[in-house]
């Protein structure tokens, strides 16, 4: 999930990941953006709120955010239902992931989790560059996961 934060009075957009980074960018005002302070749909119920919550469980010990709050974020979210199955598929990989991996740290399972992120938001040779493998991943598992994530319409 990103947090978007306008600085007009310095001409800013700071893009936030809770869990990458924060990327500062400068922008020009426009009357046509949207409230941010104002969510785009309806609490979530049903299915929505089902996956949403499955997703956050199998992520609880990584996220740095109550679960309140990261059901509540999806509201913010434009195309909902795509957010919501790409936060399903990213946590159903990770579980899977964590549980073939016996006894990680909260360290080795952040980095599981950042490497699924990373997936989400550059291309297959991109990430495989940017995760080369170490003593905690070793390259074919980084390639496995890697592989695992991409096989998914989520690209």
């Amino acid at each position: 999930m990103n947090v978007l934060t306008l600085i007009p009075s310095q001409n800013e957009v700071r893009v936030q990941n809770v869990f990458l980074s924060t990327v500062t960018t400068p922008y020009e005002p426009d009357d046509d953006l949207v409230d941010d302070d104002e969510p785009l749909h309806p609490p979530l119920e049903g299915e929505n709120l089902s996956i949403a919550l499955q997703a956050f469980n199998r992520l609880e010990s990584v996220l740095p955010v109550e679960q309140e709050d990261w059901i509540d974020g999806f509201r913010f979210e434009v195309d909902l239902e795509q957010e919501i199955a790409l936060w399903d598929h990213i946590s159903s990989l990770y579980q899977r992931v964590v549980s073939e991996i016996s006894e990680l740290d909260l360290a080795q399972k952040q980095k599981v989790l950042h490497l699924l992120l990373y997936c989400s938001t550059a291309p297959k040779k991109k990430v495989l560059e940017h995760f080369p493998g170490d003593d905690f991943l070793s390259r074919p598992q980084v390639e496995t996961i890697v592989d695992e994530y991409f096989k998914s319409e989520f690209r």
